[in-house]
Order: C-alpha cells, then structure tokens, then sequence
C-alpha cells in the first residue's frame, strides 16, 4: 500500500473501519436491528470472526442482513490491497489481479452450482440464490456464519463446501485457509 510502514498501517486500519462502519451502518438500516446486534455483526464479518450475537445463526436475523453479511463477507475474503484499490476507484487493478480473478469466478461458479442443488430440492430460486451466496461466502471468507445444519443441505452444496473450505480467501485477507494464492501457485 505504501512503501512507510506507520502510513501502510494506517490505511489498512482507515479500510479496515471503513469497513465495518459501512457494514454497521448498513446491518442498522435494513432490518431496524439494535445497534449491538449491528456493531457485534460487523466486526465479526469484516475480521472474518464468525461470532453472532443470536444463537439460532442467521435464523434470527432477515434477508437484508443476509444479504449486507454475504457481501461483506466476499469483500472481507479480498486482499487488503486491492480493497484499498477498490475503496480508491483503481478498479482495474482488480481486473488485472489473477488472484482476485480467481476469487470471484469461483465464488460465481460455486454460488450457481449451490444454487442449481437448493432449486433442485424444492426451493424457489430467489431464495436458493439468496442462501447459496451467503453460503459460499461463508465457506471462502472463513467467516463460518450458517443458515441451515448440513443434513438439511442438498448432497451437491456440502461437496462444494468441501472442496472450497481447503482454499480459504484470497492472501493478504483477514479470511483463514491455505489461500488461493498458494494454491494457483501450486497448480
């Protein structure tokens, strides 16, 4: 981000709570939560923590907190270069990072296969996307945020989570796992 240590610090803490005021603002607004619920929400996603104030997981929570949570989850899967990239307007820098490249296609790829499974179940298609994007940006953030416990999941959606877990997010992220990386590196 900058070649002085104190100022490379400084704009990863500026995006970092840039972030989580964004998401907190955001979780506040779209389903009247308190602003606990909201502030603990956020910095458990931004940091990729998983913990949540509810104890039935997403259960008690609405499908615009779903929905501000799977966004921030993807972004906080995302090296914190280019967030700074994109939180600056240089987006093509993300176009031209194959590991962001990477990144997004398989979440793509991976949310669509899940969400084929869940319509294939019975589930109406809005709602299969809704929860197979959460889904898999939970599975490549490391954040381990659930919606369902896994026998209630389609036999296709717990093989995509289990190729994906391996990989985790992108390197320089706040997500766990091998990074994705390492393994384009290694392929």
């Amino acid at each position: 981000l900058h070649p002085h240590m104190s100022r490379n610090v400084a704009r990863m803490w500026g995006i970092y709570t840039l972030m989580t005021l964004l998401c907190t603002a955001a979780l506040y607004a779209t389903d009247k939560r308190s602003v606990f619920d909201s502030v603990c929400l956020a910095m458990s996603t931004v940091s990729t923590g998983g913990f949540m104030p509810a104890s039935d997981g997403m259960a008690g929570y609405g499908t615009g907190t779903m929905m501000v949570l799977t966004l921030f989850m993807f972004l906080s899967g995302v090296n914190i270069a280019m967030l700074y990239n994109l939180f600056t307007f240089h987006w093509r820098r993300l176009r031209r990072s194959s590991e962001f490249v990477v990144y997004a296609v398989l979440f793509v790829l991976a949310a669509a296969v899940c969400t084929v499974a869940f319509a294939a179940k019975g589930a109406p298609w809005d709602t299969a996307a809704r929860y197979s994007l959460f889904h898999i940006a939970s599975t490549v953030s490391t954040c381990g945020f659930y919606t369902a416990t896994p026998p209630e999941w389609p036999f296709v959606a717990s093989v995509v989570t289990f190729l994906l877990i391996p990989s985790g997010a992108m390197a320089g992220s706040t997500g766990g796992g091998l990074k994705l990386r390492r393994l384009m590196t290694l392929f």
